[in-house]
Formats: structure tokens, C-alpha cells, sequence
């Protein structure tokens, strides 16, 4: 089965990034594999403040995976349903 989900996650900057627009991405999607996820915390990426280090994404993932980081002390789960 296939979920959506609201997910607090911290987020990274891409190593590789050197442009003026740093293309911030969840630490979630390094850790676990998710089909696709969107931010949604509606602030532009470069006002995401470093403390907190956290923004909110809207993913898709697996019911397993889902599973695992609900249980993962380092993200928040804010709701998730079933697609």
C-alpha cells in the first residue's frame, strides 16, 4: 500500500550546490526511499532557518517505510492516509 503523509524532517543542504538558490532537501529522503515528496512548509528556501533545523514535506511512501520513520525519533509524523 501506498501513503501520504505530512513529515517534519530536518533538511540538508546538497554538497554539490553552489548556485545562489541552495536547493535545500529533507534529511528524510537520504535515509529512506520515498517515491516523491514536496515541501510544505511555504517559505522560500533560502529564509529556512538553520535552528530550527526542520521544514514539513508531503510525501509518498510505502507502508513499511511509513512505519519506520514514524518510529524514527528524528522526524514527525503529523498525519499520514492511505492512497
Amino acid at each position: 500500500m501506498v501513503f501520504r503523509a505530512a513529515i517534519v524532517t530536518p533538511w540538508v543542504l546538497a554538497a554539490d550546490d553552489t548556485s545562489d538558490a541552495p536547493s535545500n532537501h529533507p534529511l528524510l529522503s537520504d535515509e529512506y526511499v520515498i517515491e516523491k515528496w514536496e515541501d510544505i512548509t511555504g517559505q522560500a528556501t533560502n529564509n529556512l532557518p538553520p535552528t530550527p533545523n526542520e521544514y514539513t514535506v508531503l510525501a509518498e511512501l510505502d507502508e513499511d517505510v511509513l512505519a519506520a520513520i514514524d518510529n524514527d525519533s528524528d522526524y514527525d509524523v503529523l498525519w499520514s492516509m492511505e492512497l
